[in-house]
């Protein structure tokens, strides 16, 4: 076996022993966490499993922007509970809020004694499939048309 393809396989072995030695086991559980948002401070409650996070409440205390806010609050604690990981992505428009949460969470996991090198992991995504398209009439913006 060549050296490249050893390394390879040393490398692969040790990710693998390091995801798994940090596998997600929590003492369940219900804590309060907090992390800083655009605005101030963001309150969660995390409920955790011996094995995962069960819920996630973003207490009503905020003083994130009504409406704008709202959308991280509602879709953050959802994907990280169907993610089981804080790897999960951020909202555009409202980052700070999206960043808060997640930091909440992780100090809850902490709290709970989960292994935050496990939960920090990112989902997988599913790869984009190619698609055929056609069309009668092509608008290309920006100026891409022009050259310029």
């Amino acid at each position: 076996m060549n050296r490249t393809k050893l390394f390879s396989a040393l490398m692969a072995l040790m990710l693998l022993i390091s995801v798994t030695s940090g596998a997600l086991a929590y003492t369940p559980g219900t804590y309060e966490a907090s992390a800083r948002g655009l605005n101030g401070m963001v309150n969660v409650v995390v409920t955790f499993t011996e094995d995962a996070i069960a819920s996630i409440e973003v207490k009503d205390d905020h003083i994130e922007t009504p409406g704008v806010g709202d959308v991280a609050i509602e879709k953050i604690p959802a994907d990280i509970i169907a993610a089981q990981s804080i790897g999960v992505d951020t909202i555009t428009g409202v980052t700070m809020t999206s960043r808060a949460i997640i930091n909440a969470v992780k100090d809850a996991a902490a709290q709970a004694g989960g292994g935050i090198d496990a939960l920090s992991v990112a989902p997988a995504k599913e790869a984009a499939k190619d698609q055929e398209l056609s069309a009668d009439v092509v608008i290309v913006g920006a100026n891409a048309a022009a050259g310029k």
